[in-house]
């Protein structure tokens, strides 16, 4: 008996239905395809914040800048006029209450156009801290710092220290709305009249926060007067890890008037700027 050569033997595979293939095809492609809609999903969905964000970051520097002043002997005469009202007969914890009071008021959004940091710290002798930054839009964790120590009890120091302030606010009001590479950054720190181991923990909290943040000093420049004040310097110095950093670090001291101040000014304001950029 001879086989028919057309006839095929029996296949031991299970007969498979096409639409079964089409169905595995689709899954195979919908797991290439669906993790890659999520990522450029996600990507667009960054760039579409990003975009708002930028352009909110250019409202508040347009903002801002609207506010900006060149320095005046006037201005420099009402700020100084000012703080040395707001710390006339009062004991200096509520001196340096209305000081902090006074300096948030001055460089905030309606008067100079800064989202200003008020930090009150719980540490045994208590300050209240004030920041204020023009944050870099290349290099926002490098940091172009000016301190102001103050809050000493002695009337002839308190006084120079007003001239500082009034000096720094002068300068915050000329610098807003400008547009930097690295972040520029004013820290008013009332800690003169603490003891050494307060000021070194007051310090410490502030260095920690920028250590966590990832902050990195580029540029130091401190405003303080007295005879300690070049203790005050190491304490911040320390506290802030300069040497480990490679912190150019300086120290000035207050002016003694209006002309001193407003040639400080000047001078103040096209080093930071100078600093803040990337070449």
């Amino acid at each position: 008996m001879t086989s028919d050569p057309s006839s095929k033997p029996p296949s031991s595979e299970p007969d498979v239905d096409p639409g079964d293939l089409a169905v595995g095809r689709w899954i195979r492609r919908a797991l290439v395809i669906f993790p890659a809609g999520l990522v450029l999903l996600g990507a667009a969905s960054f760039l579409v914040w990003q975009w708002k964000k930028d352009r909110a970051d250019d409202r508040n520097l347009r903002y801002a800048a609207a506010l900006r002043l060149e320095p005046t002997v006037e201005a420099w005469q009402k700020y100084r006029s000012v703080l040395d009202e707001v710390t006339a007969g009062q004991d200096l914890a509520g001196r340096l209450a209305a000081t902090a009071s006074y300096l948030a008021s001055s460089m905030g959004e309606e008067s100079m156009g800064y989202a200003v940091t008020r930090v009150d710290s719980n540490l045994p002798e208590r300050a209240s801290v004030i920041q204020v930054e023009l944050t870099g839009r290349r290099r926002t964790r490098e940091l172009v710092e000016l301190v102001v120590l103050y809050g000493a009890a002695e009337p002839e120091r308190a006084a120079a220290e007003n001239r500082a302030l009034a000096s720094v606010l002068v300068l915050a009001r000329w610098l807003t709305g400008e547009k930097v590479d690295r972040t520029v950054r004013i820290s008013l720190l009332p800690l003169c009249s603490m003891s050494e181991t307060a000021q070194s923990l007051h310090l410490e909290e502030i260095g920690s926060k920028d250590a966590m943040a990832d902050h990195r000093r580029l540029f130091l420049d401190v405003f303080a007067a007295g005879p300690d004040a070049e203790s005050m310097l190491n304490r911040l110095k320390q506290a802030f890890a300069t040497v480990r950093e490679g912190t150019v670090v300086t120290m000035e001291n207050p002016p003694a008037d209006e002309a001193e101040a407003l040639r400080w000014v000047e001078a103040a304001q096209a080093r930071l700027l100078k600093r803040a950029m990337v070449p």
